[in-house]
């Protein structure tokens, strides 16, 4: 901000766009009104400039207003963000200005303020018209207006605090430069004692995911709802205010904004950020890690703040907007600085195959019964989901979206392990309860390509390119690989919406049909395995046990190998290697013969057939993730579970010892209480193998980086092999 501006800027009629019109009013009340502040020695400079500039651009705005009487939105949501800051600025100027040109401009604002569209536009209209209630001293209006302006707030975020217009329309809503009212009347309500939007836990939860969760790694707008794929925060006013909700959020600011501008990038400071931005914005940034928000979504992040970091995230909101798409159990998948899966996106409203990207559940990453178009916007929210461990899993309910049955989609995000250069990836275990067993289901998945798919096996695996906009350099392209083998699978064409070469009207997708059994149920799985040239694919093949409806094993390296099988959960099933699940999905791994953790979803047992069993069993179909160290469960009710695990003596929770039901030799039952927790397990006896090279015994000790200690360099053992097992009690590193 500069002083000058507020003797600089002027006011052109003359220039054929009425938004950018009502933009230029809004500039020059804001830096006159702010130049009157700072500089009251040439006071009258600046209140002549309104008296002229300002007249003038306001008694414009509503001539043509008047003229056109257009429901457009620049019509209404731009000039009434004119009169908002113009409000502001006759305030500070009342008793300086003439009374005859202040009583102009004062009627030029009432009128855009009485003839903004309503209900069309409810943050905008709610806060003009608010504002001119508060101007003009009439309390009861402005609090008329203002709890309908609370009451609209309330009901576009959900209880977690996800704004259900979508991640593009968060930034337009609640951080817009340009349309203040919709944002800024929250602060006048604070002002003036209607109520603490700054200390009120929704809102402090609505700006933290705003901030925190709205953008991919890459710092571009996740594909739900209208969300244009260029959008990002910047240090704009949404930004510099953050802070009055919670130092959580403006850390989480840092991150958003920090890395990609310098904070005086944005427009110029004028007067609403001179008053609210108050603060110098925080210096630590706080970068996302993987949560769900169980009535909005789930967002899984690689805990690295790097542009080609991977995320995926699956939307399922429990109610929906103008802005909304049917995006329910929609997914959106980025990887190594791209969208290698992404929705239908926004070109504006009414742009582009408009019907298509805003009212067709195939323009999203979703499923579908029989073909049918989802019915609602909105699912059952995120009915489950576990976080903290080496896999992120949330399971969505699709409520009532669509038509012909139910869907519940488990996502399984496996992170990268650089240590030992293992790649991370995804997996959807697709439920699909069919309310007719004659319907099929069908997997729907979009790449930000208009190039054909390459088929690697025919109905089997294919491979995704990308052709869209590069928002960071990159080579990124995605693996599909059907674990459960599809009737057929179509590449078909469809438009994406976007900015520059992310609009494509003849895109390429996959849809893949598969029918359901004979009660209507299919239980589908799908590797999604993304890559690049520092990241290379990794072989995958079908492993299907008798009785399973899906299963693959994925070679991550010569030693590590990660199996996914699903299944109905009916049934107890084996595999050909002697493991045995009852669940409907089970993904685990192995790094040469020993299971390194396992995580099963809504699952009654699990037993991975070693001569020292690993696994669990239990009663009633839970949730979990575990290793050898512990656990973390999710359960409706308080249930028994027996672990089998060698040398387990006991499991804590919160430091606790449960208390034990039955307890043998590498096995113990426990009570769990309903909910989700983290469990260790104590006492667990370490694996250890001797091996006789040569005359010379070599111990491999679990877990491998004690070995590794030992001996960084372990490829002359490549040829080793086990000759017989030995186990040591309480073994320190130092005893290793």
């Amino acid at each position: 901000y500069t002083l000058a501006d507020a003797t600089t800027l002027t006011y052109d009629a003359s220039v054929d766009s009425y938004q950018d019109r009502a933009e230029r009013a809004r500039v020059i009340a804001a830096a006159c009104a702010l130049a009157y502040i700072l500089d009251p020695t040439n006071a009258a400079d600046y209140v002549a400039r309104v008296e002229s500039e300002l007249h003038q651009g306001l008694d414009d705005l509503r001539t043509e207003k008047e003229a056109r009487q257009a429901k457009e939105w620049a019509y209404n949501v731009m000039p009434a963000g004119a009169a908002f800051v113009s409000y502001l600025c006759l305030d500070i100027m009342y008793n300086d200005l003439d009374p005859t040109k202040r009583a102009e401009m004062e009627d030029d604002c009432d009128y855009i303020a009485d003839n903004h569209r309503d209900h069309t536009w409810d943050a905008s209209w709610h806060g003009i018209a608010g504002t001119k209630d508060l101007y003009h001293g009439d309390l009861a209006a402005f609090r008329s207006h203002a709890e309908d302006y609370l009451a609209y707030l309330r009901k576009e975020t959900t209880t977690d605090g996800v704004f259900v217009q979508g991640c593009g329309y968060t930034r337009s809503r609640l951080t817009h430069e340009k349309r203040m009212q919709k944002h800024v009347f929250m602060d006048l309500c604070v002002r003036h004692d209607f109520h603490d939007f700054y200390g009120d836990p929704l809102f402090q939860k609505l700006y933290e995911w705003a901030y925190g969760y709205n953008l991919t790694p890459f710092r571009r707008a996740w594909t739900f709802g209208d969300a244009k794929t260029s959008k990002r925060h910047t240090w704009n006013l949404g930004a510099l205010k953050v802070h009055r909700f919670s130092d959580r959020a403006a850390r989480y600011v840092r991150w958003a904004c920090g890395p990609w501008a310098p904070e005086d990038d944005e427009e110029r400071r004028r007067l609403v950020h001179f008053i609210l931005g108050d603060r110098e914005p925080a210096v630590e940034a706080l970068q996302p890690v993987s949560r769900v928000f169980d009535d909005g979504g789930a967002w899984f992040y690689e805990e690295r703040d790097d542009p080609h970091a991977l995320a995926i995230a699956m939307w399922n909101a429990t109610k929906s907007e103008d802005h909304s798409h049917k995006d329910t159990n929609a997914i959106d998948f980025a990887a190594y600085g791209a969208h290698v899966l992404r929705n239908s996106s926004y070109s504006g409203w009414d742009s582009g195959d408009w019907r298509w990207i805003h009212d067709r559940a195939e323009s999203g990453n979703t499923v579908l019964i029989d073909g049918q178009d989802h019915r609602r916007k909105y699912g059952a929210g995120i009915i489950e989901g576990l976080t903290g461990g080496a896999i992120d899993y949330a399971r969505g309910d699709s409520g009532p979206a669509l038509r012909g049955g139910r869907h519940f989609r488990n996502l399984f995000f496996i992170h990268p392990d650089p240590s030992a250069n293992l790649p991370g990836y995804a997996i959807l275990v697709d439920r699909i309860e069919a309310d007719d067993a004659a319907d099929t289901a069908s997997i729907v998945l979009h790449p930000n390509s208009e190039s054909e798919p390459e088929v690697l096996a025919e109905r089997r695996h294919y491979r995704l390119g990308h052709t869209g906009q590069n928002w960071v350099e990159h080579s990124a392209g995605l693996d599909v690989f059907y674990a459960s083998q599809p009737e057929t699978v179509t590449v078909k064409t469809g438009f994406l919406a976007g900015k520059g070469a992310d609009e494509m009207a003849n895109a390429r997708y996959l849809s893949a049909r598969y029918p359901t059994n004979d009660i209507g149920v299919a239980v589908l799985a799908t590797v999604l395995f993304p890559h690049d040239d520092d990241h290379p694919s990794r072989p995958m093949t079908a492993f299907v046990p008798t009785g399973a409806t899906g299963g693959a094993r994925v070679a991550l390296s010569e030693e590590v190998i990660d199996t996914v099988l699903c299944s109905d959960g009916s049934d107890q099933l084996m595999t050909e290697d002697g493991l045995s699940f009852q669940a409907e999905a089970t993904l685990y791994r192995h790094r040469g013969p020993v299971l390194r953790h396992y995580l099963v979803c809504r699952g009654k047992h699990f037993d991975d057939g070693g001569v020292r069993r690993r696994g669990f069993s239990c009663e009633q179909p839970i949730s979990l993730w575990a290793a050898d160290s512990g656990a973390i469960v999710t359960l409706a009710a308080e249930t028994s579970i027996t672990w089998y695990l060698p040398g387990i003596s006991a499991v804590q929770l919160d430091g606790n010892d449960l208390p034990v039901q039955e307890q043998g030799d590498g096995y113990l039952c426990v009570r769990v209480p309903a909910g989700q927790h983290r469990l260790e397990f104590i006492n667990v006896t370490r694996r250890i193998d001797v091996l006789n090279h040569g005359g010379a015994w070599l111990w491999h000790i679990d877990p491998p980086d004690a070995l590794e200690r030992l001996q960084p360099d372990r490829s002359r053992f490549d040829d080793l092999r086990p000759t017989s097992d030995y186990t040591l009690q309480a073994m320190s590193a130092a005893d290793s």
